[in-house]
């Protein structure tokens, strides 16, 4: 792939809201990196692995900014303009630009998360079958879903429960577009979609509204149902009930309807305004 032809492909989506449309730019420039093994760039600094990689780059692009996650073996990559992040998604300049600056690793597409609500629970994810007719009834390439999942643990169902949520994850945004304009078949049924919106983050530790995880969290656990001195999922108290955020026995903290959580979504789509939209922002205009 030349850089010619990255240039001419670079997505314009112009009828996006000016602040959505200058978020999902950021996004476009960004490239995400699964490195399959410890370089000796852990022991660079971000100056200098950025220099290293601009002296990579072909064409006079540059790298803005270098992003690293050692715990996970990931590395995002930031460019100055699109068509620089567009050539180097590309599998072939990826490869040789990596190997230029000695590190072993793969592109990590971007993805995107759908909810198909109400899917039959006779719908077996482990039965090849069963996957097989979804994706020809369909006609969804296999390549495009990297992962299916239900929202809740298939052993919480109740006894007479015949329907459940499943998370659909692909890995082009067009597909997950597709999908939520015309809906899809499980199992002879006719299912909705619709885009997964993201909720404020909340640490499953401390239940708190926050802008940490648990591996972050310096506090003490507490139970996202009683509020007690465990992980939720070893909550013993199903019929007690207690919201931290709240500081209420009205409800549980992971409560869907809690007020304080409604509050919450509320800010964060102020905030991230491409939240609210019912497609993913692509080139179309009627996303």
């Amino acid at each position: 792939m030349t850089y010619k032809s990255a240039l001419m492909g670079a997505p314009i989506a112009s009828h996006l809201d000016p602040q959505i449309r200058a978020r999902e730019g950021i996004k476009t420039r960004q490239i995400k990196i699964s490195i399959s093994t410890q370089t000796q760039i852990a022991n660079l600094s971000d100056m200098i692995l950025v220099e290293q990689m601009n002296n990579a780059l072909e064409g006079g692009q540059k790298i803005y900014r270098v992003l690293r996650n050692s715990r996970l073996n990931k590395l995002m990559v930031e460019t100055t303009t699109d068509e620089a992040a567009t050539w180097l998604k590309n599998e072939g300049n990826l490869k040789n630009f990596l190997t230029r600056i000695e590190i072993q690793g793969d592109l990590k597409p971007r993805l995107h998360n759908i909810i198909a609500s109400f899917v039959p629970t006779t719908f077996n994810l482990d039965n090849e079958r069963h996957l097989s007719e979804f994706f020809e009834t369909n006609k969804i390439d296999n390549d495009s879903i990297v992962q299916m999942c239900w929202v809740k643990p298939i052993e919480r169902r109740r006894k007479d429960q015949v329907s459940a949520h499943l998370i659909i994850t692909t890995n082009k945004a067009e597909i997950a577009n597709e999908l939520i304009l015309k809906s899809v078949f499980f199992c002879n049924y006719r299912v909705t979609i619709e885009k997964c919106k993201r909720d404020p983050l909340r640490c499953l530790k401390c239940q708190k509204f926050a802008s940490h995880m648990v591996h972050e969290c310096t506090e003490h656990n507490k139970c996202g149902t009683c509020r007690g001195a465990h992980m939720t999922n070893g909550c013993a108290e199903q019929n007690k009930k207690w919201c931290v955020s709240c500081n209420s026995n009205n409800h549980s903290s992971w409560d869907r309807d809690c007020p304080t959580l409604t509050r919450k979504i509320e800010e964060f789509d102020q905030r991230n305004l491409e939240n609210s939209l019912p497609f993913f922002p692509t080139a179309e205009p009627w996303t």
